[in-house]
């Protein structure tokens, strides 16, 4: 006996010249499937504003 997960289902199966062929599908429920998360690139985020202290140092 060959146990499968759940999420396996067999698809078919074939005796041919003393070979057994097995077809089997992986059926994942979407609840299961690893979800992707997007992380933005630092690129994107705003760099701080730092030239009002420039000016009030060079005016010092």
């Amino acid at each position: 006996m060959i146990r499968l997960v759940d999420t396996i289902e067999v698809k078919g199966a074939e005796y041919k010249d003393g070979i057994l062929r097995i077809g089997l599908e992986n059926i994942i429920p979407e609840s299961q499937k690893p979800k992707k998360i997007e992380i933005s690139s630092l690129h994107q985020f705003r760099q701080p504003k730092i030239e009002a202290k420039e000016k009030e140092v060079n005016a010092a």
